[in-house]
């Protein structure tokens, strides 16, 4: 289990040469210094043959992109035999004992395959009722946004597999999710997780969002997610059922 000896980052060549500067030191502050950049599949890259024949006209360019550029990575992983790597995207940022939970949560991966675990901290948290003092991470029947995750070989060539004979209708994040039945895998979330990501919070614009930069961004940021974490998650049904009866699939 050596994801964290193949670390690839989703980055657009241009204009986003700050969110660029920005992992260049981050990730080594944080010790992960063997990493590469995804730089093909931006929207120049798809205008032409690419878009049309891959992607619905549902899906906007940015969209588009972004998807291609997480099937590059399947790809690479494919075709060089990769059993894991963990992917961000160039506005993570990582917690300061990042890497220590990340080599922790391999004890518990070990033994598995056929799997995404989700390590982004969102709006959605596992209930505090489900939650163990002894676990880091948790079958869920749906993943998160794609600001950072694992993934394994399995899940790669299923999804690159599905991407190279059907039209994809989906953005990556909700495609991630929705096809996990169809395509056979297993979603996981980490708890606590470990990355968030700055077009969320204000520290970078966002362009599939249209989100701007806003400097009141992490406060609305953290007010609204200690109310998803300390009460909509643990009061809401629909949010505990993510974690009940979860269906497991063998690679």
């Amino acid at each position: 289990m050596n994801f964290l000896e193949h670390v690839y980052v989703i980055h657009v060549k241009k204009g986003y040469e700050d969110r660029k500067r920005h992992i260049g030191v981050h990730l080594p502050n944080r010790g992960i210094n063997n990493f590469q950049y995804v730089l093909d599949g931006d929207i120049d890259d798809i205008k032409e043959s690419i878009y049309s024949k891959h992607f619905s006209s549902e899906l906007t360019l940015a969209q588009a992109s972004c998807f291609y550029k997480h099937i590059l990575v399947y790809k690479d992983m494919v075709e060089k035999n990769i059993e894991t790597v963990l992917v961000l995207e160039d506005d993570a940022i990582l917690v300061k004992n990042a890497v220590a939970q990340l080599e922790k949560s391999k004890n518990e991966l070990n033994s598995r395959r056929n799997f995404l675990v989700n390590i982004e901290r969102t709006t959605r948290f596992v209930p505090a009722k489900i939650q163990r003092s002894d676990k880091l991470i948790y079958a869920a029947e749906c993943t998160k946004l794609t600001g950072g995750y694992i993934v394994h070989l399995d899940v790669a060539k299923k999804i690159y597999d599905y991407f190279l004979s059907n039209k994809v209708v989906l953005p990556i994040d909700a495609f991630q999710s929705r096809m996990r039945h169809q395509l056979t895998y297993n979603t996981f979330w980490m708890e606590p997780a470990v990355v968030y990501q700055g077009s969320k919070n204000g520290t970078f614009a966002s362009e599939l969002s249209n989100r701007s930069k806003n400097q009141f961004g992490s406060i609305n940021t953290f007010l609204n997610r200690s109310y998803h974490k300390y009460i909509r998650s643990n009061m809401s049904k629909k949010r505990l059922k993510v974690f009940e009866n979860v269906i497991h699939y063998d690679a």
